[in-house]
């Protein structure tokens, strides 16, 4: 898969336009979601104490899926993309949802491989 995104974005630079946005929502938005079901596992999954996932701040290993300034985050990156979408044509827009759209539907693939293979582990 990595050769064939390189092999795409080499024909076609403007489609790593999907690729950034997709990752930026999935670590962005994602990343969000993923730490407030992880602080569900309790402290003590974690080796953390109750005040340290009750003190308002995110202790290691959780703080890797802590955003900073997460606002002013979102608000540069939208900036740089609308800047990025007014050099762009509207074959190349076209080209950069249909390359989304297939971005998902590989990691719908992905996924469902996954949910396979771990329900053959019969764990």
């Amino acid at each position: 898969m990595k050769n064939d995104i390189y092999q795409r974005i080499m024909k076609k630079p403007h489609l790593l336009v999907a690729y950034t946005w997709i990752m930026y929502s999935a670590i962005l938005f994602g990343g969000r979601e993923i730490c407030a079901q992880l602080r569900k596992a309790g402290p003590e999954f974690w080796g953390l104490s109750v005040a340290d996932l009750t003190s308002g701040r995110t202790p290691p290993p959780l703080s890797f899926w802590k955003i900073d300034d997460y606002m002013t985050v979102r608000t540069k990156f939208r900036e740089r993309v609308l800047k990025a979408d007014a050099l762009l044509t509207s074959q190349e827009r076209r080209e950069i949802l249909d390359e989304s759209g297939e971005i998902f539907h590989k990691f719908k693939l992905m996924t469902t491989s996954l949910d396979e293979d771990t329900k053959n582990l019969n764990i």
